[in-house]
Protein backbone atom coordinates (compact mmCIF):
# COMPACT_ATOMS: atom_id res chain seq x y z
CA UNK A 1 0.00 0.00 0.00
CA UNK A 2 1.40 3.39 -1.03
CA UNK A 3 1.42 6.59 1.02
CA UNK A 4 -1.48 8.14 -0.88
CA UNK A 5 -3.60 5.04 -0.56
CA UNK A 6 -2.96 5.01 3.19
CA UNK A 7 -3.98 8.66 3.55
CA UNK A 8 -7.05 8.16 1.40
CA UNK A 9 -8.18 5.38 3.71
CA UNK A 10 -7.95 7.67 6.78
CA UNK A 11 -9.67 10.65 5.16
CA UNK A 12 -13.40 10.32 4.65
CA UNK A 13 -14.91 12.64 2.12
CA UNK A 14 -18.41 13.86 2.83
CA UNK A 15 -20.72 16.47 1.33
CA UNK A 16 -20.85 18.33 4.67
CA UNK A 17 -17.08 18.66 4.77
CA UNK A 18 -17.10 19.95 1.19
CA UNK A 19 -19.79 22.54 1.98
CA UNK A 20 -17.95 23.70 5.12
CA UNK A 21 -14.73 24.23 3.16
CA UNK A 22 -16.60 25.93 0.34
CA UNK A 23 -18.31 28.23 2.86
CA UNK A 24 -14.93 29.23 4.33
CA UNK A 25 -13.58 30.01 0.88
CA UNK A 26 -16.70 32.08 0.12
CA UNK A 27 -16.31 33.97 3.41
CA UNK A 28 -12.64 34.65 2.61
CA UNK A 29 -13.61 36.08 -0.80
CA UNK A 30 -16.21 38.37 0.79
CA UNK A 31 -13.69 39.56 3.38
CA UNK A 32 -11.16 40.29 0.62
CA UNK A 33 -13.76 42.35 -1.27
CA UNK A 34 -14.66 44.30 1.86
CA UNK A 35 -11.03 45.09 2.59
CA UNK A 36 -10.41 46.21 -0.99
CA UNK A 37 -13.53 48.41 -0.95
CA UNK A 38 -12.22 50.14 2.17
CA UNK A 39 -9.03 50.94 0.28
CA UNK A 40 -10.92 52.27 -2.74
CA UNK A 41 -13.22 54.31 -0.50
CA UNK A 42 -10.30 56.42 0.72
CA UNK A 43 -9.06 57.34 -2.74
CA UNK A 44 -9.15 60.86 -4.19
CA UNK A 45 -8.84 61.37 -7.93
CA UNK A 46 -5.94 63.39 -9.33
CA UNK A 47 -5.96 65.32 -12.59
CA UNK A 48 -3.92 62.66 -14.38
CA UNK A 49 -6.21 59.83 -13.28
CA UNK A 50 -9.30 61.26 -15.02
CA UNK A 51 -9.68 60.28 -18.66
CA UNK A 52 -10.42 63.10 -21.12
CA UNK A 53 -10.34 65.63 -18.26
CA UNK A 54 -11.74 68.98 -19.41
CA UNK A 55 -12.22 72.33 -17.71
CA UNK A 56 -14.64 74.64 -19.49
CA UNK A 57 -15.65 78.12 -18.45
CA UNK A 58 -19.40 78.07 -19.12
CA UNK A 59 -20.13 81.53 -17.71
CA UNK A 60 -18.06 84.67 -17.08
CA UNK A 61 -20.36 86.43 -14.63
CA UNK A 62 -20.22 84.81 -12.16
CA UNK A 63 -17.36 82.60 -13.32
CA UNK A 64 -18.69 79.05 -13.59
CA UNK A 65 -16.61 76.01 -14.49
CA UNK A 66 -17.72 72.68 -15.86
CA UNK A 67 -15.37 69.82 -14.94
CA UNK A 68 -15.85 66.68 -17.02
CA UNK A 69 -14.15 63.39 -17.79
CA UNK A 70 -14.36 59.72 -16.91
CA UNK A 71 -12.72 57.30 -14.50
CA UNK A 72 -10.79 54.68 -16.53
CA UNK A 73 -11.21 52.06 -13.77
CA UNK A 74 -14.65 50.55 -14.51
CA UNK A 75 -15.07 49.24 -10.96
CA UNK A 76 -14.87 52.70 -9.40
CA UNK A 77 -17.49 55.45 -9.22
CA UNK A 78 -17.71 58.94 -7.77
CA UNK A 79 -18.78 58.89 -4.11
CA UNK A 80 -18.62 62.62 -3.32
CA UNK A 81 -17.23 65.85 -4.69
CA UNK A 82 -16.04 68.34 -2.08
CA UNK A 83 -14.57 71.80 -2.31
CA UNK A 84 -12.47 73.58 0.28
CA UNK A 85 -11.13 77.10 0.43
CA UNK A 86 -7.63 78.09 1.53
CA UNK A 87 -6.90 81.77 1.12
CA UNK A 88 -7.67 82.66 -2.51
CA UNK A 89 -7.50 79.01 -3.68
CA UNK A 90 -10.47 76.65 -4.07
CA UNK A 91 -9.55 72.95 -4.04
CA UNK A 92 -11.83 70.34 -5.68
CA UNK A 93 -11.60 66.80 -4.25
CA UNK A 94 -13.36 63.91 -6.01
CA UNK A 95 -13.68 60.92 -3.66
CA UNK A 96 -14.26 57.52 -5.26
CA UNK A 97 -15.64 54.17 -4.10
CA UNK A 98 -16.83 50.94 -5.68
CA UNK A 99 -19.13 51.69 -8.60
CA UNK A 100 -22.90 51.32 -8.24
CA UNK A 101 -25.90 52.68 -10.14
CA UNK A 102 -25.84 55.66 -7.77
CA UNK A 103 -22.08 56.16 -8.23
CA UNK A 104 -21.36 56.89 -11.87
CA UNK A 105 -17.91 56.66 -13.39
CA UNK A 106 -18.33 59.93 -15.26
CA UNK A 107 -17.33 63.31 -13.89
CA UNK A 108 -19.72 66.17 -14.70
CA UNK A 109 -19.52 68.93 -12.11
CA UNK A 110 -20.35 72.63 -12.21
CA UNK A 111 -18.50 74.98 -9.90
CA UNK A 112 -19.53 78.61 -9.35
CA UNK A 113 -16.44 80.57 -8.33
CA UNK A 114 -16.90 83.27 -5.67
CA UNK A 115 -15.29 86.71 -6.10
CA UNK A 116 -12.70 86.03 -3.38
CA UNK A 117 -11.19 83.05 -5.28
CA UNK A 118 -8.37 83.58 -7.82
CA UNK A 119 -7.41 79.95 -8.52
CA UNK A 120 -9.00 76.49 -8.57
CA UNK A 121 -6.99 73.29 -8.02
CA UNK A 122 -7.89 69.63 -8.46
CA UNK A 123 -6.98 66.68 -6.24
CA UNK A 124 -4.76 66.38 -3.20
CA UNK A 125 -1.76 67.35 -5.32
CA UNK A 126 -3.40 70.77 -5.92
CA UNK A 127 -2.96 70.75 -9.71
CA UNK A 128 -4.09 74.24 -10.76
CA UNK A 129 -6.86 73.95 -13.35
CA UNK A 130 -8.17 77.54 -13.48
CA UNK A 131 -6.82 81.03 -12.85
CA UNK A 132 -8.98 84.15 -12.76
CA UNK A 133 -6.42 86.01 -14.89
CA UNK A 134 -6.04 83.23 -17.49
CA UNK A 135 -9.10 80.99 -17.43
CA UNK A 136 -8.71 77.20 -17.76
CA UNK A 137 -5.05 76.13 -17.41
CA UNK A 138 -3.88 73.74 -20.14
CA UNK A 139 -2.65 70.38 -18.92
Amino acid sequence: MGILEGLAGKFKWSPRLYLRKRGKIFAALIATNLISSCYIGDRVLERGSVGNFQVQEVSKNPPTLRLSGYIPDSGVGIRTIATSKSGRLCQVLVHVALATKERPGNLDYKLVIPDDIDAVSFGEENAVIWLRSLGPVPQ
